[in-house]
């Protein structure tokens, strides 16, 4: 062992782990928090995050404007990113749990890279039940008509796309192509061809795919589900993600705006993602519309995993 690991010198930054969008340890998608990023360069923070080896790791920092708790980076092994839904959602149940808010907070404010996100607390403050925050302003962007390429390229025919719904581009500052299925079976059996895939949507940088199916009737308490996969090509290969709220989220607007859920005022809708992975995940999703306008929020349970230390040389 390094003899820096029991220097004084040493440069100690303690963490937190949880499981967001889960009911149950080992489940939905795990997020490592840093409490105090101070000091820590963007290559430090970048290297922590490849060691964590999540898909997201957070770095807190003291806020810089008036009425905000806490500013955020976000990091992913490949580099910074302005928003994500999980990490938005698990910083703030860290915050909330960890004595770092004044008591009885129920709406946490975190600056990150899209401007400043609130989360509000259900249940007791300090051990909050369930989060929800609002999606940064979405907006829809270019279609795709090359059916018959992307098909080949996630193992598909065209015919098993909802013809209804378009292949689309989408983003709230994290962008992904929402991709419609007609079935789960179809969504679960997806195969991706890289090479093809990279064709297919030559053009689209930090190309990250939303595939999913939507279920045609509301349950018993009146909410839509939609059953979903995300999937990104790094470093050559396919890297899949257990939940996603910023993907989850838009997916609501999507199907609204294209008419796959009934939504006249508002509408409730259940994402399942990451069953295939063994980490099942639960991503709630409540759409409004408003003149002509969607808004939405999206939300989910956090479930605490583990905490630890990590040390670093000094300088």
């Amino acid at each position: 062992m390094d003899k820096y690991m029991h220097s004084k010198n040493s440069r100690p930054y303690h963490f937190r782990v949880v499981d967001v969008f889960a009911d149950h340890i080992f489940g939905g998608n795990q997020l490592a928090v840093f409490l105090d990023g101070t000091g820590l360069t963007e290559q430090e923070m970048l290297a922590i995050t490849r060691e964590m080896n999540f898909s997201e790791t957070t770095f807190l920092f003291p806020p810089s404007q008036p009425g905000s708790h806490a500013r955020v980076r976000i990091f992913t092994p490949a580099g910074e990113i302005p928003f994500a839904g999980h990490p938005t959602l698990g910083t703030a149940f860290v915050l909330a749990s960890n004595d770092l808010l004044p008591a009885n907070t129920q709406q946490i404010v975190l600056e990150e890279g899209v401007g400043p996100i609130t989360v509000r607390l259900s249940g007791e403050p300090s051990a909050p039940e369930f989060l929800w925050t609002t999606l940064p302003p979405l907006t829809f962007q270019a279609s795709f008509e090359n059916r018959e390429a992307i098909a080949e390229a996630l193992g598909l025919r065209a015919t098993d796309f909802l013809t209804e719904a378009p292949i689309q581009l989408i983003s709230t500052g994290n962008a992904f192509v929402y991709i419609p299925l007609r079935s789960r079976s179809l969504v679960e059996q997806v195969e991706v061809n890289m090479a093809q895939l990279r064709t297919s949507f030559a053009g689209v940088s930090s190309l990250k795919l939303y595939i999913f199916a939507p279920e045609p009737q509301a349950d018993e308490q009146g909410r839509f589900h939609a059953f979903a996969r995300m999937l990104k090509p790094y470093q050559g290969s396919i890297v899949e993600d257990s939940a996603t709220g910023s993907a989850a989220g838009p997916l609501g607007a999507y199907l609204a705006q294209h008419g796959l859920v009934p939504c006249q005022d508002e509408a409730e809708l259940v994402v399942e993602q990451g069953t295939q992975m063994g980490r099942q995940s639960f991503l709630h999703v409540h759409i409004r519309r408003q003149d002509d306008a969607l808004s939405v929020d999206f939300g989910g349970s956090v479930v605490p995993v583990y905490e630890g230390v990590l040390r670093l040389s000094p300088r």
